[in-house]
């Protein structure tokens, strides 16, 4: 609501029981704690991440790590029906 200016809007909730209409205010006290506690946690964790991509390193590590386990479950199952098809 802060970042499009609007101060007031309706929440609405279906469920297969029916639908509940909710105004909802905009509260600039509760916003100033959220954004504070926002840069906060973007500089921390999104800069870093931005202009290192470490974390990005270590989902490439896991995936090659899965990738290997996979290409060795792969092969045994190979070899094992290649073997069982010349008995």
């Amino acid at each position: 609501m802060a970042v499009t200016k609007v101060l007031g809007e309706d929440l609405v909730i279906h469920t297969n029981k029916g639908i509940l209409i909710i105004s909802v205010s905009f509260d600039n006290i509760f916003w100033l704690r959220v954004v504070s506690k926002l840069e906060k946690f973007y500089l921390k964790n999104m800069v870093p991440e931005i202009l290192c991509g470490t974390m990005w390193k270590e989902l490439l590590e896991i995936m090659v790590n899965i990738l290997t386990l996979l290409q060795s479950q792969t092969r045994k199952v190979l070899l094992s029906i290649f073997y069982y098809s010349k008995i």
